[in-house]
Formats: structure tokens, sequence, C-alpha cells
């Protein structure tokens, strides 16, 4: 762990600690507390305590950041005619700047782009109001003949704190009647440089704008081409999905023929097989009947030699009793 990520997290852990001990009174007192009173360090202190609790979301911060460089210039406003405006418009130049920091790290290029134009939005009113607080410093400082004058600012006639008294939190703020012109050209001088921190903040906003088209161009050039390879590969997968189709029904005929084809030469041979059998049977059949014929005409030979044999003996037999007699 880093030294800088030490001091956060020690610097984050009193904050929320020193939140969580303030009554629960003092914090709804603190909302509408204003530079110079004795609840403005408490909304301070649960502002940043927000802020580190928002922290891991750079957007939410961004909002939060945005929301409270208004809530500054309203407290600018609030405190114009008192001594504490030199150190409101302080803390609303800190606050400015630090605002541009969180949108420059937000990551989604579509939120930082409305977080843009809704900052830059946002200090062109505050640049309007510190102009108009201007010009009340201004006139109040010009009887005075030795007093500088603001370039191209307009002269009104004098009508010193007019426009500026306020009732803020039930207290009136009413300046004295000979305000030191010191205070009021430390005032304009002060106006002037946080209007010089806030266009320097713009011109930063329209560079982070720039770089920010510029990396959704990219993104979107990125997403063309993969949905371009996307589709294509969805092309070729059909083009090779229809090929083997092909290839899957021609093998199938191929095997479906051959198949056939081996049944044929089954079929085939079992005729032969059949013929082959039957032939012989014919073959054995005949020569079976060609032996028996054969034996028959044995026995018949025999039968007529043995028929001769006993008519010669019966013939001897006679002549012999011929002669005896």
């Amino acid at each position: 762990m880093t030294i800088t990520t030490k001091k956060f997290l020690n610097r984050a852990s009193w904050i929320i600690l020193t939140a969580l001990l303030i009554p629960a009174g003092a914090v709804q007192a603190s909302q509408d507390a204003i530079p110079g009173e004795k609840m403005y360090p408490v909304k301070l202190v649960l502002e940043d305590a927000l802020l580190v609790m928002m922290k891991p979301s750079k957007s939410a911060t961004s909002d939060m950041e945005i929301k409270f460089t208004k809530r500054r210039l309203l407290e600018v406003e609030q405190v114009s005619d008192t001594a504490f405006v030199v150190e409101s418009l302080n803390s609303l130049n800190d606050q400015v700047a630090g605002t541009t920091d969180s949108i420059e790290e937000v990551k989604d290029l579509e939120k930082q782009s409305e977080l843009v134009q809704e900052y830059i939005q946002t200090l062109t009113e505050t640049q309007t109001s510190l102009q108009q607080q201007k010009v009340a410093v201004v006139n109040r400082a010009a009887p005075s003949a030795t007093a500088p004058t603001a370039v191209n600012v307009p002269q009104a006639p004098v009508n010193n704190y007019a426009t500026t008294n306020q009732v803020v939190n039930n207290y009136y703020y009413s300046p004295p009647a000979q305000q030191d012109n010191k205070q009021d050209y430390e005032v304009q001088r002060k106006i002037e440089e946080t209007q010089a921190e806030i266009r320097a903040e713009m011109q930063r906003l329209r560079q982070v704008a720039a770089e920010n088209e510029f990396k959704q161009q990219q993104q979107q050039i990125e997403a063309d081409y993969l949905e371009s390879q996307k589709k294509y590969q969805e092309e070729v997968k059909k083009i090779q999905d229809k090929n083997e189709e092909t290839v899957r029904q021609n093998q199938e005929m191929i095997e479906a023929q051959a198949r056939a084809m081996e049944e044929q030469r089954r079929a085939e041979e079992e005729e032969r097989r059949k013929a082959i059998e039957e032939s012989e049977e014919t073959r054995r059949m005949s020569l079976e009947e060609a032996q028996r014929k054969a034996m028959e005409e044995y026995q018949q030979q025999q039968n007529q030699g043995h028929g001769n044999g006993q008519g010669n003996n019966n013939g001897r037999g006679n002549d012999k009793d011929h002669n005896d007699d």
C-alpha cells in the first residue's frame, strides 16, 4: 500500500468518524450554513464525508461535485456584503477546479459528456453571477477619485448596497455606510481571479469534451468494425454450415449408394449360393438316381444270372436221370 493511499484512507477514516460523531440536529442545522457561521465547518465536513463514501462511483461523485459548485456560488452570493466573501470566493475557486478533476476521471464516455455539458452550463451561470457581483463592487468603489476602474464595465448610477443586502438564515447582513475601498478592490481582484479560473476550467472542459468525442468516435469505429466482423463471421459460418450440409448430404448419398451396392452384392452372392446349392443338389440327385438305376440294373443282372444258373442245374439233373434210365 502506497503512502498516498494510506494518507487517503487515514483522511477518509477521520472524515467519516467525525461525521458519525456529529449529532443529527447539528447535521440538519448545518445544511444552510454560510461562511462565517459556526455550523459552516460542520457542513464542509459532511460534504467531504459524502464524497468519500461516493468515491467508488466517479459519475456519482462528479454529480455531487457539480452540486457543491452551485452551493459555493450561492454562498458567495449570500456573503457578498460581508468580510467572508473573499474566503467564500477561495472555496468556490477550489471547488471549480476539483469538480473538473472529478469529471475527467469518469470512465463512462456518455456520462462524462453529459457531465461536461452540465458543468459548462453551471460555470457559465457562475460567470454571469460573478460578473454581476463585480459590477456591484465597482459601483461601490466608483465615487473614489483614486480608485481604479474596471475595464469594459458599464458605469451605473451609484446605489451602494442597494442590490446586495440579503437576509440569510434570519440574519440580516447590512454593510457599514462607508465600506473600505481596499476591501472592495480585494473582492474585485478575487472575483476576477475566480473568473479567470473558471475560464481556464471551461477550456479544460472543452478539451475533455473534444477528447471524449474522439474516444466515442474511436469506440464507434471499433464497434462498427466488430459488428462488421461479427456479420462477416456469421456469413462465413452460414456458408460453412451450408457446405458442411452439402458434404453431409453427399456423404449420406454415397453411403446409401454403397449400402445399396452392398445389399445388391449380397443378394447376388445369395442367388449364386442358392444356384450353386441347387446345382449341387441336382447333381447329387442325378448321381443318386444314376447310382440307384445302376444298382437296379446290377440287381436285375444278378437276378437274371441266378435264374439261368438254376435252369442249367435243372438240365444237368434231368440229363443225369435220363442216363441212369
